[in-house]
């Protein structure tokens, strides 16, 4: 495999998950919102976004914990290289309680307790870095 084509894989990994994590996360805003002009999803996709959240954060917390991404984590859902050093650069020196933070949003996700707004920013800033990581993936491709 060519290194552009492997860029390309990255790049087509990285931009998927910013996606999905970006339209998931953007269901659980208008559920907190709960206004009925915003069309909410019916509560079995509210539920399966939790569960599919959780598993997410519950696969990258253990990445952070470990500083890499194991082969099964990949098969499960993949998670970059570079959204873990992003996440780990932002937080150096604290990611201790970044982790706390992240456990906490996946028991709220995983009980499918109401989500506040303090979760939602921790979601955020996963997505941001997500995006973040997908940009950078795209430049480099188009830069060889």
């Amino acid at each position: 495999m060519s290194y552009r084509t492997s860029l390309g894989l990255k790049y087509s990994d990285a931009s998927q998950l910013a996606e999905t994590l970006n339209s998931e996360i953007l269901l659980l805003k208008k559920a907190l919102l709960a206004d009925e002009q915003v069309g909410l999803a019916s509560q079995q996709d509210l539920e399966r976004t939790q569960l599919n959240l959780a598993k997410f954060l519950r696969n990258l917390v253990n990445c952070l914990k470990t500083g890499k991404v194991t082969s099964k984590q990949t098969v499960e859902s993949p998670i970059p290289d570079d959204l873990i050093k992003r996440l780990e650069k932002r937080h150096l020196g604290r990611l201790e309680y970044f982790l706390e933070d992240l456990e906490s949003v996946i028991h709220i996700l995983e009980k499918g307790e109401a989500i506040g707004d303090r979760n939602i920013e921790i979601l955020d800033e996963v997505a941001n870095a997500a995006d973040a990581s997908a940009s950078a993936s795209f430049r480099r491709m188009w830069r060889r």
